[in-house]
């Protein structure tokens, strides 16, 4: 359903090695769960969220997500998400087309919206397997940091 709430990791996982991803309680209460992306030891070591390999040349699809950074920057600041969208063809060959530049920086666990939007062409309409990458843009963050409420869909589908 996008959220941790199901208590599953199934289609999440690990970018570019570093960190450990689970599903923990937001808070005090465990009323909510997250995704939690601890122990990271690089900037980027970010999110994949792999998709089914069954999408439409055409259509637009917009993918949007929750994120908060437990920690800030040398200068108090936050940090922001950059990601792509990735794809292996048929005969094997990855590709990958960037299409999430999220500027509302998070920081100090302060939730921030994400939002990107790509339009699938007949190349990508043929891959075998697609994922949504991101990570933060900062060299000096390697904070663990939450997201959730995940969804990737046509847009102005539901």
């Amino acid at each position: 359903d996008g959220t941790a709430n199901s208590e599953s990791l199934d289609g999440i996982g690990g970018l570019w090695g570093g960190g450990k991803i689970q599903v923990q309680p937001e808070g005090g209460d465990n009323t909510n769960l997250v995704f939690s992306h601890k122990a990271r030891t690089a900037h980027y070591n970010g999110v994949n969220i792999y998709l089914d390999a069954c999408m439409n040349a055409g259509t637009d699809y917009t993918f949007t997500f929750q994120h908060r950074l437990h920690g800030e920057g040398p200068n108090g600041e936050g940090d922001t998400i950059i990601g792509f969208f990735g794809y292996t063809l048929p005969n094997g060959e990855w590709k990958h087309k960037y299409f999430l530049f999220c500027n509302e920086a998070s920081s100090n666990s302060k939730w921030s919206s994400c939002e990107g939007s790509i339009r699938v062409d007949d190349e990508m309409a043929t891959a075998v397997k697609l994922a949504v990458s991101f990570w933060y843009r900062s060299p000096w963050n390697l904070f663990p940091f939450d997201f959730d409420d995940v969804f990737f869909m046509p847009k102005g589908g539901s």
